[in-house]
């Protein structure tokens, strides 16, 4: 009797462990079933990955424009080597940005620009900030009945093209502090939605350095967060926390703003001045991006693609780095599906052992002190995937811990080239990091 009881208990408990194994497990298991696959998220399932002026610039100069047979070189480069979902915003390219859509059978950002100039224009003379300034000083106004004729007639020219799956509004980098600019902004919202049956959402590049506050100015109208994420531009390039930091910004501006969503927008477009640095490119690629996403974009637009004087060799290391990022994103491992559509859990923990626990940010004259590790905990497809990201230029070592009990629990390296399985039998294991480094654990129950 006694054994017969033993075994009874042990049965329990095993089932027991079992259902907590499958309790922790449970995930989506595919991205919602009414969201076309054809589409750019969050109108369908694709992630948007793109970059700025795709086959734009030359060697000598950026805006320089290309020989077609050359532009399709550098296009067809990205496309063989990288999945990207989209091209542009164009730039010196807009007027070609639709036919090169539909040539590489990808999905276009489309600015809503007239002819000749890159932004808007009224009667031949171009909306810039200085025409702007100069009516306020005189109390006068843009004609908003001409502009609103001028955008509606650049939207109607191009609505009927499904490539199109964004609008870029311009002028880029609009003043939240000016009433007159935040007024161009509603006018030309309000028409470019009245002209645009597929209803496509808005979007504005945002510099740098707007925070928070004036970030929020924007929303609505817009729909989708694009600002400058340009770490080593800001003067960050050994605070790479600070890459977290701009997210942050634009996830708080968005948050009571139904339906809008936040885009990364890393840099590609200068030579680090230091020669030592040129190594580092990939690493700063992969931080940036992947702490993009842990911290909730929706989205990366690269600026930017085009060619530019003395950034040949470094063009190509940046160039050749997105698109492996691209590649894991959108390619046969989709993890991009995973940032979209997985669930967040909070229910591990995570202990620095060794390095620093958290990172100064400074920003605006002020300070943020941040976790040196970028932590996302996600369920999908029954599993967990546990991306880490060390924001740190220093290596950092940080237990897990909260992982069900079980002989046949573990995970494997999924960036590693021939993953291996690792058994985490007693709920936590330690995990070692390199400066910047990213590494994504996908952890399960082997059967």
């Amino acid at each position: 009797m006694k054994k017969i009881l033993t075994l009874c208990f042990a049965a329990c408990m095993a089932a027991i462990a079992g259902d907590k194994i499958t309790a922790f497990f449970a995930a989506p298991a595919q991205a919602p079933a009414d969201l076309p696959s054809t589409e750019l998220y969050p109108k369908g399932t694709m992630f948007p990955f793109g970059f700025y002026s795709f086959g734009g610039g030359s060697d000598n100069k950026r805006g320089e424009l290309l020989s077609e047979e050359q532009r399709y070189a550098d296009q067809d480069y990205i496309l063989k080597n990288g999945c990207v979902s989209f091209i542009g915003p164009a730039y010196e390219l807009n007027d070609s940005c639709v036919a090169d859509a539909k040539r590489a059978k990808l999905k276009v950002v489309y600015s809503v620009h007239s002819k000749g100039v890159e932004g808007l224009a009224l009667d031949g003379a171009e909306l810039t900030f200085k025409e702007l300034d100069k009516l306020e000083k005189e109390k006068k106004e843009p004609d908003w009945e001409l502009l609103k004729a001028e955008v509606a007639s650049i939207v109607k020219a191009v609505a009927d093209n499904p490539e199109i799956a964004v609008w870029n509004l311009a002028p880029e980098e609009l003043r939240p502090w000016k009433a007159m600019d935040m007024k161009v902004l509603q006018v030309t919202a309000d028409t470019v939605r009245a002209n645009d049956p597929l209803k496509r959402p808005l979007a504005l590049y945002l510099p740098n350095h707007y925070g928070t506050a004036a970030l929020k100015k924007f929303f609505p109208p817009l729909d989708i967060s694009w600002r400058g994420m340009y770490v080593n531009y800001a003067g960050k390039k050994d605070t790479r926390v600070w890459a977290r930091w701009a997210i942050m910004q634009q996830l708080e501006a968005i948050k009571d703003v139904p339906n809008a969503v936040c885009w990364a927008l890393p840099e590609m477009f200068q030579t680090p001045k230091e020669s030592a640095d040129v190594a580092k490119i990939p690493a700063w690629v992969r931080h940036d991006v992947y702490s993009a996403l842990v911290e909730g974009a929706k989205g990366v637009l690269v600026f930017s693609a085009s060619r530019r004087g003395n950034f040949a060799e470094c063009r190509k290391i940046y160039l050749d780095e997105y698109l492996k990022v691209s590649q894991e994103l959108n390619g046969e491992k989709a993890l991009a599906q995973m940032y979209l559509f997985g669930e967040r859990k909070d229910d591990l923990t995570f202990s620095v052992v060794e390095g620093p626990e958290t990172l100064s940010c400074a920003h605006h004259n002020a300070k943020t002190e941040m976790p040196s590790l970028a932590i996302a905990n996600i369920a999908w497809k029954n599993a967990r995937y546990v991306t880490i990201v060390n924001s740190s230029n220093e290596n950092v070592s940080v237990i897990m811990d909260g992982l069900p009990y079980g002989s046949d629990m573990g995970y494997e390296n999924v960036f590693d080239a021939k993953p291996e399985f690792l058994v985490v039998a007693e709920g936590n294991t330690q995990i070692d990091l390199e400066p910047l480094e990213v590494r994504l654990l996908k952890v399960y129950c082997r059967e």
